[in-house]
């Protein structure tokens, strides 16, 4: 194999990078970084969101004693949690007039 040589600088001999390459370095990995850091906190946003819908869209049907599985609370939910209240709660009802025989289904 290869034997790796250790690069010495001597007193007498140039720096391999001047301060300003070091700056520009440092900001292309800071920024680098900062960007990937963005979408992480943006996708751990996301999955909080869709857990607070998740929860939101079953609570609502279990204060009214309605079944449901995952299928209903996956049409129900939005990554806009009023949007998913407003969803669960039309969904809900929807159930309760047709219960009480006032929407005709055909």
């Amino acid at each position: 194999m290869y034997k790796r040589r250790k690069n010495k600088i001597k007193k007498d001999q140039e720096y391999k990078y001047t301060d300003a390459d070091v700056d520009r370095i440092v900001r292309q990995k800071l920024n680098r970084w900062r960007k990937k850091r963005k979408s992480e906190m943006a996708a751990f946003e996301e999955e909080k969101n869709s857990t607070s819908s998740y929860k939101e869209a079953a609570k609502i049907f279990l204060s009214h004693h309605l079944p449901f599985d995952m299928d209903v609370i996956e049409c129900v939910t939005n990554e806009n949690i009023d949007v998913t209240r407003k969803n669960a709660q039309a969904i809900v009802n929807f159930v309760f007039s047709v219960k009480k025989g006032k929407t005709d289904i055909r």
